[in-house]
């Protein structure tokens, strides 16, 4: 099994091919990164005449869905040119960018069978709150920074669920003809209702995450969420302009208050995070060597789907080849006891420093986790690895540099005091770092 870890910007890209050929192609990255680093990777196995036997995309976040939508709409390029060709039409331009390989599968749970009917009407909303948290001009500080971190999240979300509607329109019958879920007859995965293993060439697959009621609670989540953001919109709306007749504003005055008012009733923004809970979760494994892909989701979802599928060994404890560290090495999704309980050779972080991911206390987290196991456990005293898909080089902004700069501080520091026990590798030109299993 051979992994190629790609420069994604602030996301997750990786192509995962087995040892008899056959390739899956985890998540895209953001579309810039697609276009610069991924696209003609693909570009060399089409010309190779290799196939993706499966894009597996595990959750809608743009940073994992905008380079499979780029991939699906380049294939939909190539398929117009080629109509165009087969009618003699020597006028219609040929895409200027390389022809994607075939892709054989899709898994992918459409956004809008998560949620249903809302979907539509949560991303008017998404958008609506986002246009008006970026109208903050008037204010400096961390207020004015809150809100605009907000915004973010509320655009970012909205594109994600664009991305996620547009991507089950490309890949349907009408338009590119590819198989979604079909181990699943085209539903939702779930992995309580998941076959005990799927296999591609000679890799078997363990469906880990998400479970049933996970996305049942995520659903009605989406929905009250909805509800309450209508509601919480036109009642601040009103109270400010209502407070205006007492205390005049003009009109930038009464959307700042608004905006503030709205900043302190919408509570935490991690509820606008949820489709990272519902991220499709897998173990791979393959001529006795094991991945575990974990998406953007959470530690105890992670323990709990391993142990549904019997992977734990009496101590309660898994040791893999490869573990794709969860959302970026976010500190929301890691806890002590997933450290504990899971254990690799190599760890792989997907981040460029945005959101301050990979978090320093998880990186720290997990080395002390390492370091600290007891005498007779199996991986005491081995060395491992940390694999990162970007640097200081591809960090771009001054904030992502810095804190991409401390990343490696650490780990370089972490690394001398353990007598190379711990080895790491950024990603500090190129596109991609391969790690190749069959070699260790």
């Amino acid at each position: 099994m051979k992994l190629t870890v790609f420069q994604a910007d602030k996301g997750d890209c990786i192509l995962i091919t087995g040892q008899g050929g056959k390739n899956i192609l985890a998540d895209g990255g953001m579309i810039g990164s697609y276009k610069d680093y991924v696209r003609p990777a693909m570009g060399d196995l089409s010309t190779a005449g290799e196939a993706i036997d499966l894009v597996y995309l595990s959750h809608i976040d743009r940073d994992h869905i905008g380079g499979v939508l780029q991939l699906m709409d380049d294939a939909v390029d190539w398929r117009v040119y080629d109509y165009q060709a087969s009618l003699g039409n020597s006028s219609f331009r040929k895409p200027k960018f390389p022809r994607p390989p075939q892709m054989k599968a899709i898994w992918h749970n459409n956004f809008k069978d998560q949620v249903q009917d809302n979907s539509g009407a949560i991303e008017e909303q998404l958008a609506a709150n986002s246009r008006l948290l970026n109208m903050n001009t008037l204010l400096i500080g961390e207020k004015k920074m809150a809100l605009a971190q907000m915004a973010e999240d509320y655009a970012e979300l909205t594109y994600s669920v664009k991305d996620g509607l547009q991507l089950s329109q490309r890949v349907g019958e009408n338009q590119l003809g590819i198989p979604v879920n079909p181990e699943f007859d085209g539903g939702l995965i779930f992995a309580d209702e998941a076959p005990p293993r799927i296999s591609i060439g000679g890799m078997d697959l363990y469906i880990i995450g998400p479970f049933k009621a996970d996305l049942e609670k995520l659903r009605q989540e989406w929905n009250d969420w909805l509800k309450e953001n209508q509601a919480i919109v036109a009642e601040v709306r009103a109270e400010a302009e209502q407070d205006a007749q007492f205390l005049p504003m003009d009109e930038g005055q009464l959307v700042l208050s608004s905006m503030l008012a709205l900043s302190t009733r919408l509570g935490d923004r991690d509820r606008v995070t949820t489709p990272n809970l519902a991220s499709v979760m897998l173990l791979v494994e393959e001529a006795g060597k094991t991945l575990l892909m974990t998406g953007d989701g959470h530690w105890e979802d992670i323990l709990k789907g391993l142990d549904r599928q019997q992977k734990f060994d009496s101590q309660d404890r898994l040791h893999v080849d490869v573990l794709k560290v969860q959302h970026h090495g976010s500190e929301h999704n890691i806890h002590e006891d997933f450290c504990k309980a899971i254990s690799a050779d190599h760890y792989i972080f997907c981040g460029n420093g945005a959101h301050e991911n990979p978090n320093l206390d998880v990186l720290q987290m997990m080395i002390d986790a390492r370091f600290s196991l007891p005498a007779g456990h199996p991986q005491a005293g081995k060395k491992f690895k940390f694999w990162f898909n970007s640097s200081v080089n591809y960090a771009g902004t001054e904030d992502r540099v810095e804190h991409m700069q401390a990343v490696k501080d650490l780990v370089d520091e972490a690394a001398r005091k353990s007598g190379r026990k711990l080895h790491y590798r950024f990603l500090t030109r190129g596109s991609k770092q391969e790690l190749d299993l069959t070699g260790f």
